[in-house]
C-alpha cells in the first residue's frame, strides 16, 4: 500500500541521512527530485524529514511550490532539450553557444548554473568563453566521471582566468549520498 511505501522510504531516507551526518556532516546538496519521484506526496513527505532530521545539508530545491512552502532558495538548470532546440535554428557546431547566450539575453547575465554535456563537454568548452563563464555562476556535470568532468572543468577556468572557488560546481550524475560523500571528500 501506499502507506507501507512512505514507511520504508522514510526508514530508508532516515538511514541516508545517518550516514550522511557520519560521514560528512558539513555537506550540503540541493533537492532535484521533482522529475524523477515516485509522487508528488513522498516528494513532500521527503523534504519534510530532511528538513527535521539533516536541516544545515538541504540547502534549496529545484521545486518552485516547495521552495515556496518550506522556505528554500530555488535551484535549477536548464534542461538538454533546451540545447537541443536550438539545433533548429544553427549548425551542431553552434547550438551550443547560441543556447548560451540566449539564457544570457533572457536572464540579463545573471544566469544560474548551465549544464555542460549536451553535445559532449569538450565541445561545450570550445564555446565556453570568459564572456560566458562570467555571466555563469557555475556548470552541472550530468554525465561520465565525476572527477575527469571536475579536473576539466578546473582547468578550463584557470585557462580563462577565472577563480574556480568562485564557481559553482553541481554534480547530477547518479548521485548516491556514497557518491555524494566521496566527492565531497576529494
Amino acid at each position: 500500500s501506499e502507506d507501507q511505501i512512505i514507511e520504508n522510504g522514510k526508514k530508508i531516507l532516515k538511514s541516508k541521512l545517518d550516514f550522511l551526518k557520519k560521514e560528512a556532516p558539513k555537506l550540503k546538496f540541493t533537492d532535484m527530485a521533482t522529475r524523477r519521484r515516485a509522487f508528488g506526496k513522498w516528494h513532500e513527505i521527503g523534504l519534510k524529514l530532511i528538513l527535521e532530521e539533516h536541516p544545515d545539508c538541504l540547502v534549496g530545491t529545484s521545486n518552485i511550490h516547495y521552495a515556496q512552502e518550506f522556505g528554500l532558495k530555488q535551484f535549477g538548470t536548464v534542461a538538454h532539450e533546451f540545447f537541443q532546440a536550438h539545433l533548429a535554428f544553427a549548425h551542431p557546431l553552434e547550438a551550443t553557444k547560441l543556447a548560451l547566450l540566449r539564457w544570457m539575453e533572457v536572464f540579463n547575465g545573471d544566469c544560474g548554473t548551465c549544464l555542460t554535456d549536451t553535445f559532449t563537454t569538450k565541445h561545450f568548452l570550445t564555446v565556453f568563453s570568459k564572456y560566458i563563464a562570467n555571466a555563469y555562476t557555475g556548470v552541472r556535470h550530468d554525465s561520465g566521471p565525476w572527477d575527469v568532468w571536475a579536473k576539466m572543468m578546473l582547468d578550463h577556468y584557470e585557462k580563462l582566468g577565472i577563480d574556480p572557488k568562485t564557481k559553482n560546481f553541481v554534480f547530477s550524475d547518479t548521485l548516491t549520498f556514497p557518491k555524494m560523500v566521496e566527492i565531497y571528500k576529494e
